[in-house]
């Protein structure tokens, strides 16, 4: 018997999945009492035999197991099953369903150097029986077992399991001892995983002492619902604070209420560019400079968002809803706004003489307004759908200008009129809608970024492009269950997407800092 071999990065993420759908918090005097303090990476999960047991019946894991089947156990799950007489089910309620933890002594190792489980006497007993298990000695209050191939170290005592191999226990005896500190009696630890909601499911910490780094993470679940806090410290976010705009607050600009997803990055307007593209963009701002008399008027935040439009919306309805990304750019200048505009028309001249060798219509560019508010279309979508045959791009439609205070660059003219209505009655605007103060976003002092996404939305538009795709390649929809040509796949894919969307409410993150740490919360809303 041998401790298997994980990825500590993969091991992290399948822990934290597990962790978000637990529903009791860390139990004290937990797994890390016998950790060694100098551990590297430590992930405690609790109470997985309910987790187990809700998943069985949560339509999320039903849909998983229909179309995202796991691989099979490997050979050495299978010889345990045998070897103890269990199911599955059995092993994992039984042998970690209580409390689990993996133990790394780095943070790089790519195997764990303890597992620690609580199991119940007569259970362990079972294990120690079908493993065939030496009795080597005592340390403290515990036997101190060897498998029959002499490679893995087994620990019982105190409704407690450990197995380690050789080489670790030193380390390990030493903390059971009492002569060297644990895991849990770590000021570092100690310090860190108190900066993590009390009420948390699980515990994710990391330390590299070399480096300066930590970073520990936690989930906190309501019914279905799920926080991941995390806060962390390395010498690489000194790089990115440096890049952050300071005294600003997150803005989504003048976005409507029907918004699918949005992005608001906090960056400051100062930084070095790429001398290479920096010529660039000021020959498109010729004769001003882009560095010296555009960038100075553009500020924080960037925000980057997904709208729609529904077909139906147009003249001739495409048969499905047209996607509309886009950015908004905050501005301290209206003036400046003419000269974006200027440099958008200097690279959509450029795109028509590059598209001359594709015998397609030209790119048209026109100045309209929607109530007052002046702004610019190209057609875009027209050369494009005629360049690669998909009728669907006919609808797109570049559209740019100043919206208020922010620069608007869409690709749906119906969608930035929408902008300008949200902008000019802001009761119609994301920021105003019960949706966007159903996410609970703060306003932190020093923001970094913020996002969301609705994906039962979103899941709703992916699904007008697979009715879309039926109609206009019904050949390929009969094959989806087998899928084996790359459209095929593709299309299968985009359907596993929309079904796994179509399980969530909401999702939403903020980064900001908070002194020299960074802080980030991820909250997953399933009802």
């Amino acid at each position: 018997m041998r401790i298997p071999k994980f990825n500590p990065n993969t091991v992290a993420a399948i822990a934290l999945i597990l962790i978000s759908a637990l529903s009791a918090s860390a139990i004290a005097n937990g797994p890390a009492q016998f950790a060694p303090a100098s551990s590297g990476l430590y992930v405690e999960v609790n109470n997985i035999a309910e987790l187990r047991k809700q998943w069985e019946n949560d339509p999320l894991a039903a849909f998983i197991r229909k179309n995202l089947p796991l691989p099979a156990p490997d050979k050495g799950w299978n010889d345990a099953k045998k070897m103890l007489g269990m199911t599955d089910a059995q092993i994992i309620d039984t042998y970690f369903g209580q409390s689990a933890a993996l133990v790394f002594r780095a943070p790089g190792d790519s195997e764990p150097g303890m597992v620690i489980s609580k199991v119940a006497a007569k259970d362990a007993e079972h294990f120690r029986k079908r493993f065939m298990l030496t009795h080597l000695n005592k340390v403290g209050a515990f036997d101190n077992y060897v498998t029959p191939d002499m490679n893995t170290n087994v620990l019982i005592g105190n409704g407690w399991m450990m197995a380690f191999s050789k080489r670790y226990a030193v380390p390990i005896h030493a903390v059971l001892l009492g002569k060297k500190p644990a895991l849990a009696d770590d000021d570092t630890f100690k310090t860190w995983t108190t900066k993590l909601p009390a009420d948390r499911t699980g515990t994710l910490y990391i330390h590299d002492g070399s480096k300066q780094e930590v970073h520990v993470a936690g989930m906190v679940k309501q019914k279905r619902n799920v926080t991941l806090h995390y806060v962390g410290k390395s010498q690489e976010y000194k790089a990115l604070f440096a890049m952050i705009q300071r005294g600003r607050k997150t803005e989504f600009g003048p976005l409507p209420a029907d918004t699918l997803a949005a992005a608001s990055i906090n960056l400051r307007n100062d930084q070095d560019i790429d001398p290479k593209a920096g010529k660039f963009l000021d020959s498109l701002a010729n004769p001003k400079s882009f560095t010296g008399d555009i960038l100075p008027y553009i500020d924080s935040p960037l925000v980057a968002f997904l709208g729609e439009v529904k077909g139906d919306q147009f003249k001739e309805n495409p048969g499905l809803d047209i996607p509309a990304p886009g950015f908004a750019i905050k501005i301290k200048k209206h003036a400046v706004a003419d000269d974006v505009t200027r440099m958008i028309d200097g690279v959509l001249l450029l795109a028509n003489f590059t598209m001359a060798k594709w015998e397609v219509e030209p790119i048209v560019v026109k100045e309209t307004k929607y109530k007052d508010v002046p702004f610019k279309t190209a057609n875009i979508g027209i050369a494009l759908s005629q360049r690669v045959q998909r009728p669907e791009l006919k609808s797109l439609v570049l559209s740019y200008g100043r919206v208020g205070d922010w620069y608007i660059i869409c690709s749906q003219d119906h969608f930035y009129r929408k902008c300008i209505e949200a902008e000019l009655t802001p009761a119609t605007s994301l920021s105003q809608s019960e949706s966007f103060k159903a996410l609970g976003l703060k306003d932190y002092d020093e923001p970094i970024a913020a996002a969301f996404m609705k994906p039962e939305h979103l899941s709703r538009h992916v699904q007008s492009w697979l009715d879309h795709w039926q109609r206009v390649r019904p050949e390929v929809f009969k094959t989806l269950d087998e899928p084996k040509t790359a459209e095929a796949q593709f299309i299968r894919g985009i359907q596993i997407a929309k079904g796994l969307l179509s399980q969530f409410d909401s999702i939403s993150v903020q980064i900001h800092r908070r002194g020299d740490d960074m802080v980030a919360r991820l909250d997953i809303m399933r009802d």
